[in-house]
């Protein structure tokens, strides 16, 4: 009859018991790094979304402000100050200048927030982007003719400037009732032009970048 030594067997089962604990604190000390690997990578793609956010907002309000300075402002003069907000202006662009005369040609323009095509203001992401509601900002060149054209300077505006809700309140406490996420209010004789944009993460969801910038009103 064969016998099994019993030294062999149990040593066979202390190396079971051995390979047993060395997987399990190999797994221990192998979750805790991916799951700050997976954070970081979270973290990186956050942050790269803000980035985003601050780029296309900051081209987009150096796009307005730089028309807005190019532009003839007089009839702003004329509108009422803060609290009063306006999701878009009229002004008169300079298209031409007479080499013989010097005299300026100027045409209407306004600058303001639309609605992108296919949102309809009721609340819901009615183009399937994943953001609610969202505008853009527009520049209608030759506005009130027949051959208006329009230029988009901006996409993914946020519906509202960032903190406020649409619900009759000052939410994020800067003097403003409900305003869009593109308003132009004036104080004294300076416009100020604020502008939140959306941009989206990879998760789904999306971050908001807000910005103000000023021009004076001259003669």
């Amino acid at each position: 009859m064969h016998r099994t030594d019993e030294r062999t067997v149990a040593q066979r089962g202390r190396t079971i018991i051995e390979m047993a604990l060395a997987v399990s604190i190999l797994a221990t000390m192998t979750l805790p790094v991916a799951m700050a690997e997976d954070t970081g990578f979270s973290v990186f793609r956050e942050v790269a979304a803000q980035s985003t956010a601050t780029t296309k907002n900051r081209r987009a309000i150096d796009k307005i402000t730089n028309f807005v300075i190019s532009a003839g402002l007089d009839g702003l003069k004329t509108l009422p100050e803060s609290p009063y907000w306006y999701d878009g202006i009229k002004v008169d662009n300079l298209v031409a200048v007479s080499k013989e005369t010097a005299n300026l040609t100027w045409r209407a323009a306004k600058i303001v927030f639309q609605y992108e095509p296919g949102e309809r203001n009721d609340g819901k992401d009615n183009d399937n982007d994943g953001m609610i509601d969202e505008g853009r900002v527009v520049v209608i060149q030759d506005y009130g003719t027949l051959g208006a054209r329009e230029m988009v300077i901006c996409s993914n505006v946020s519906e509202y400037l960032e903190g406020e809700k649409g619900n009759s309140a000052d939410d994020n406490k800067n003097g403003l009732v409900d305003e869009k996420g593109l308003c132009f209010t004036r104080v004294g004789d300076k416009l100020v032009i604020h502008l939140t944009v959306l941009s989206k993460n990879e998760e789904g969801g999306f971050v908001k970048r807000t910005m103000s910038s000023t021009v004076g009103i001259r003669n």
